[in-house]
């Protein structure tokens, strides 16, 4: 799967945040291929840091962050409308955005978390059968057309400290996993995989896995 540098950094929402950002996506897998996810954006370091400069008292609410207050509310109200996918909740805790819901099936989780005109394979793929679970990783090469506009030296600046973090509870016991940046938890039921977000863009790490769990 492909994203380009400037739409892999409106998803992080990263715009002129100097890396302070924390961002968490996690899901739970039931037996049947149905479950939980939620995606979780968190730029309180950014906050701290700014309140540090001009006080607290002088940030108002979501005032700082209106790129990622529209985005969530617009993908709240999407997702109300996409098949397979109930239980949507937005939670606003200070400055920090939580989504959820639950996905029927892999076609409705895949079409929940597709990028704006996305055609083709989803992100997520799940072979029953064999229970492998996989999630695809990202290309983050800049198109020919965009070159021009690429500039490693703010994408440093912007991106440097910020994190991405994928926690993923599979219905069993994980026999084995791809990525050799995650790690298990929870008694081999969990993987879990905590990277930076410039090494993303760059491509020193990928977000990517094959994960083949075992029935509980």
């Amino acid at each position: 799967m492909k994203i380009t540098i400037r739409l892999l950094l409106l998803l992080v929402f990263s715009t002129l945040i100097s890396g302070c950002l924390d961002i968490t996506e996690e899901l739970s897998l039931n037996k049947n291929g149905s479950g939980q996810y939620e995606l979780r954006v968190d730029p309180g370091r950014f906050i701290h840091s700014v309140s540090n400069l001009i006080g607290e008292d002088s940030i108002p609410d979501n005032s700082v962050m209106p790129m990622l207050d529209s985005t969530f509310r617009i993908k709240e109200a999407t997702l109300r409308n996409t098949p397979g996918i109930s239980d949507v909740k937005l939670q606003i805790v200070g400055f920090s955005y939580s989504l959820s819901y639950h996905f029927e099936n892999m076609d409705a989780l895949n079409a929940a978390t597709a990028n704006p005109g996305a055609e083709g394979k989803g992100l997520f793929g799940l072979q029953l059968k064999e229970r492998i679970f996989s999630r695809e990783g990202i290309v983050a090469t800049p198109d020919s057309n965009e070159t021009e506009d690429f500039n490693p030296y703010l994408s440093n600046m912007v991106l440097s400290d910020g994190t991405y973090t994928a926690i993923y509870h599979l219905p069993g016991k994980v026999l084995s996993q791809q990525n050799d940046q995650a790690f298990f938890r929870d008694k081999n039921h969990t993987v879990v995989l905590k990277v930076s977000l410039l090494d993303i863009v760059t491509g020193d790490v990928s977000v990517g896995n094959v994960i083949h769990y075992h029935r509980r």
